[in-house]
């Protein structure tokens, strides 16, 4: 049972049809709109955290020194030696490391 339509009626869906697709074009693109302004809010926020980890990570360094420094100070350490310290270009340096500045003499020769 097929209903075969008339040109009048296919000119009149057709027209409808071109309307309702109309609409919901204007009603994507203004959704686009209004999603692409809370995207772009998304990824100002998405940048903030991300510059907030990079700088807890670099606190997290400091702060690991400052609780080493603590604890060997507390068993009675006032220095460090690092036999084999990794320093720039992949070398391997022996360092020394004084807790306190007070400590240290010029020697004359």
């Amino acid at each position: 049972p097929y209903h075969w339509l008339s040109h009048d009626e296919v000119g009149y869906y057709g027209d409808e049809l071109v309307q309702n697709l109309a609409d919901r074009n204007s009603d994507i693109e203004q959704n686009k709109a209004k999603y692409q302004a809370e995207m772009d809010s998304l990824r100002l926020q998405q940048d903030d955290l991300f510059d907030q980890w990079e700088n807890e990570g670099k606190n997290v360094g400091r702060i690991a020194q400052e609780e080493m420094t603590r604890t060997l100070k507390g068993l009675g350490y006032d220095s460090v030696i690092l036999e084999e310290d990794e320093g720039s270009f992949g070398r391997k340096v022996k360092s020394y490391i004084v807790f306190d500045l007070k400590q240290l003499k010029q020697i004359k020769k």
